[in-house]
């Protein structure tokens, strides 16, 4: 098993935040303005950083630790992981540890990297539905940006959108040929978009439809609108080189 940098974005929640309980031998990166009270409130190792945005936060982390190195990273909402099992013919959600979560990301790393894959993740909820025998494992399918693995490469988080920058993290990959595996049996438990702190320091007005019409422009026909939920999108590429 190579080595992992297992990592935590974090803003204005040295009180609130959650993940580093799950994972208290993540590195947290926080701005430099914050350390101090990140200090004084949690245990984990800490690297400042003077970045504003998520996707340049999660740039920064690549960037500091090198091409080839394999990144686990974490927002710092998370409130529990789970494996998907079925019994009696019904999936079940079945809490899992955080060095679980750890295991399994760096047993699937192990063995992808020699194939050239460079991005492993999960679905972005717990919806059991997402889980079946013969979808165990998917391929070039959405990963969400919450709770993620990649071998760092040259490709980058888009820091023009100002949502939804996972989509285009998953399509570049897709679209460069390094795999994409989403692990369907996992997922997190998560307080996206509700939680004070994070994104929501800066996330203003219309950013969901700005991001929307972002991600549709620069993508069409890899993505297109869900009909179902406003501003939403349905990740169609499945192109492999």
């Amino acid at each position: 098993m190579s080595d992992n940098k297992i990592v935590i974005l974090s803003r204005e929640r040295q009180d609130i935040g959650t993940t580093w309980n799950l994972l208290p031998n993540a590195t947290v990166f926080v701005h430099e303005s914050e350390a101090d009270a990140y200090r004084a409130k949690i245990k984990n190792e800490i690297v400042t950083h003077n970045k504003d945005r998520s996707t340049a936060i999660r740039n920064f982390i690549m960037e500091y630790y090198g091409e080839g190195t394999r990144i686990i990273s974490f927002d710092d909402d998370i409130k529990a992981f789970y494996r998907i099992t079925t019994l009696n013919g019904k999936n079940k959600l079945n809490k899992i540890t955080g060095e679980e979560i750890i295991n399994q990301y760096s047993a699937m790393l192990d063995r992808m990297q020699e194939k050239g894959y460079h991005l492993v993740g999960i679905a972005p909820n717990t919806n059991c539905l997402n889980y079946s025998k013969e979808r165990h494992i998917t391929y070039n399918n959405f990963i969400c940006g919450s709770c993620y693995a990649v071998i760092v490469s040259d490709i980058r988080w888009d820091e023009q959108s100002d949502g939804k920058s996972d989509y285009d993290f998953t399509l570049q990959h897709i679209d460069r040929g390094m795999g994409v595996v989403r692990l369907n049996y996992l997922c997190s438990e998560y307080n996206y978009d509700t939680m004070s702190g994070g994104a929501t320091a800066i996330r203003k007005g219309e950013w969901k439809k700005k991001a929307f019409d972002y991600i549709m422009k620069k993508w069409y026909p890899h993505v297109t609108p869900n009909t179902k939920r406003p501003n939403e999108l349905i990740l169609r590429y499945r192109k492999m080189k």
